[in-house]
């Protein structure tokens, strides 16, 4: 990772802070990453702005992003533009070279990028000419809001003037039933037709899937990773990135809820384990990943990887093994992730999978 900021980390994103200027410049981090391309896979350039702009209408369970925008207020027009146009500036006076050679700008505003009140139509203009250079630009959406006569269009003028556009969506989990309990404004069914509806037209679709959710019950957790991974790759998905379940206040409330509503207490409030996510992030690699010859490209998330519990002895080296790994352009054995003598013995929270009783 090459970045201009650190990343925040779980708490900074969940404190408290002073309404944000839509017109500041913004913060932004570039990085390396594979990404899915008509050729196949290889590693990347890309960049992530971290845009200031309304907040996002829908209520989503597991959302910690809401104390970065304007609130309900609407973006003031002029305002994205100028701020990408800030951070592309910065990019390439940090680098020394046009935009350091970016192929994929992601455009995070915390919202919706096909919402009126989020993202001004009358900006799309300006949006695409300052991205215009850049092969694949990346914005979020809700996937009722992405299905639009706006966003078509948006993809047409990128696919016209030689770019592609990809649109990240929130799957979060494939069980319905789990899915139902994350307050999303949508069912699986919007999310399939969506993506369908998305690849009718050409756009990139990158995938969330979280890990850890807290209605899943411990020795379901890998599996219900993999499941969804599947879903995706079978609906015509990029890319998928594994997301641990960030210690926010919104997980310690959804998990009270689940032991309130579900007899069986669900996961409770404990915390993701390494262990948890390495074994996730691998057996959906096994699974799907293209570097097994499998569909589409399989990340693991990791701006909150030192959070994650782990054995005091091991932990440092398996997480260096995992940032490797999100590097390499071909599969790995498991020797590189393998516990220590200490883990093997079960330590509470952190041991390998045989042995592990997820918490």
């Amino acid at each position: 990772m090459e970045p201009a900021e650190q990343r925040p980390t779980a708490d900074q994103v969940a404190a408290p802070r002073p309404a944000p200027d839509p017109f500041a410049p913004v913060r932004w981090v570039a990085e390396r990453e594979r990404a899915m391309l008509p050729g196949g896979a290889r590693e990347v350039r890309s960049a992530t702005l971290f845009l200031v702009g309304s907040e996002c209408p829908f209520s989503c369970t597991f959302c910690d992003l809401g104390r970065h925008t304007l609130g309900r207020a609407a973006t003031p027009a002029g305002a994205i533009p100028r701020q990408i146009v800030g951070a592309l500036a910065a990019i390439e006076a940090s680098g020394g070279g046009p935009m350091n050679g970016l192929h994929t700008v992601k455009l995070y505003n915390a919202s919706n990028w096909f919402e009126e009140r989020a993202v001004p139509g009358r900006d799309d203009a300006a949006v695409l000419g300052a991205l215009a250079e850049i092969p694949r630009v990346t914005v979020e959406c809700h996937p009722r809001l992405a299905v639009s006569g706006r966003c078509e269009a948006f993809a047409r003028a990128r696919r016209d003037g030689g770019g592609e556009l990809e649109i990240a969506l929130g799957l979060e989990t494939s069980r319905p039933e789990v899915f139902a309990r994350l307050g999303k404004g949508c069912d699986l069914g919007h999310m399939e037709r969506a993506l369908l509806w998305l690849a009718e037209r050409r756009v990139v679709v990158r995938l969330f899937v979280l890990v850890g959710l807290p209605w899943i019950d411990a020795g379901e957790q890998v599996a219900a990773a993999v499941e969804s991974v599947g879903w995706a790759a079978a609906r015509g998905a990029a890319s998928v990135s594994l997301i641990p379940l960030r210690p926010t206040p919104q997980l310690r409330r959804a998990a009270r809820a689940a032991r309130a509503d579900d007899g069986r207490g669900g996961r409770g409030v404990a915390p993701v384990s390494l262990a948890l996510f390495e074994d996730a992030v691998g057996a959906a690699c096994e699974a799907y990943d293209e570097r097994w010859g499998g569909p589409l490209v399989v990340r693991a998330d990791l701006w909150d990887l030192d959070a994650l519990p782990a054995c005091r002895r091991c932990g440092a080296r398996r997480r260096a093994a995992m940032r490797r790994r999100e590097r390499r352009s071909r599969g790995w054995s498991d020797e590189e992730a393998a516990c220590c003598d200490r883990c093997r013995r079960a330590l509470p929270g952190e041991a390998p999978a045989a042995a592990e009783t997820r918490s």
